[in-house]
């Protein structure tokens, strides 16, 4: 009878060397998808290990992507901004999920490069790179959506959230009959169906109440809002107020905000000035505030 006494334990030296699939080095999507990159390791780790990402190129950036589905670096790595991923320990493979934003904005197709390399607190190597082309969203309809946000505004007494402040925005037809109305939201929004009647449709903002504005006792101050005006991903318009007609003391009453003239699918966008798309407000004596 005879004993081994050799000791034959695996002793891995060096760090394990993390890959991604090839199906994952050059990908197109549309604003608003997500697409999956697959990490494999050499072999698995008893520690979770992360990887820093950063974007170059034109165009695409990291405010293309979800902040929730990648974590910040600040200026902790390298001295800079940037962004990591952590893979899990106690596997070989980890499959991470990015989630690109849907914005309404008509802009070109965005391409950028992805470059993975080791972060500060990794204990694996990885140096990989990726192109991402992001493709322009575009609506699949002909509807065409208002929404009036406001800003936080400031007075002596400090800033108070803007959401405090309870607008409205109501749309009538050719008539000056209701047509339409959001009352409760923060923004308010109003879409207007690709199948609505042809028709001039008039845009009026008010504040119903003043909420958390400051009180008749501080300084008055302008309550700044905008009319956002847009086809998602086909054409997109901002009309801005900033006028002591609608402020912190008084509040404001219903005002023309714009003119949308529907024809078909074709609108044709007119400030309260008369002006095609540019800021203005009139005040009308046939608006009044709907919401009683």
């Amino acid at each position: 009878m005879s004993s081994c006494n050799e000791d034959e334990t695996l002793v891995r030296e060096g760090k394990p060397v993390i890959t991604i699939a090839e199906n994952a080095t050059s990908k197109t999507i549309v604003e608003g998808e997500s697409f999956d990159i697959t990490f494999n390791l050499s072999y698995p780790l008893q520690h979770a290990t992360q990887v820093r990402v950063d974007f170059t190129g034109e165009g695409l950036t990291y405010s293309d992507f979800n902040e929730t589905t990648i974590a910040s670096a600040g200026g902790g790595f390298f001295g800079g901004e940037g962004f990591y991923i952590e893979i899990p320990a106690f596997t070989d493979t980890y499959t991470y999920s990015f989630k690109t934003v849907e914005d309404i904005f008509p802009e070109d197709n965005e391409t950028a490069k992805l470059t993975f390399f080791s972060a500060a607190k990794a204990y694996a190597t990885i140096d990989q790179e990726m192109t991402v082309t992001l493709d322009n969203y575009t609506q699949p309809n002909n509807d065409v959506t208002i929404e009036l946000r406001w800003d936080t505004a400031a007075s002596t007494n400090g800033a108070f959230s803007g959401c405090d402040i309870d607008f409205d925005l109501d749309l009538y037809d050719g008539g000056f009959a209701p047509f339409d109305d959001s009352w409760y939201d923060c923004p308010e929004v109003i879409t207007i169906a690709e199948g609505a009647p042809d028709d001039t449709y008039y845009v009026v903002p008010s504040i119903y109440d003043l909420g958390g504005a400051p009180d008749s006792a501080a300084e008055t101050v302008n309550l700044p809002f905008k009319l956002v005006i847009y086809k998602a991903g086909i054409w997109y318009n901002e009309i801005d107020f900033d006028t002591p007609d609608f402020n912190s003391t008084t509040g404001g009453g219903a005002a023309l905000g714009a003119v949308l003239v529907k024809t078909g699918t074709s609108f044709e966008l007119i400030d309260a000035n008369g002006d095609t798309v540019s800021t203005g407000k009139m005040s009308i004596p046939q608006f009044t505030s709907l919401r009683k």
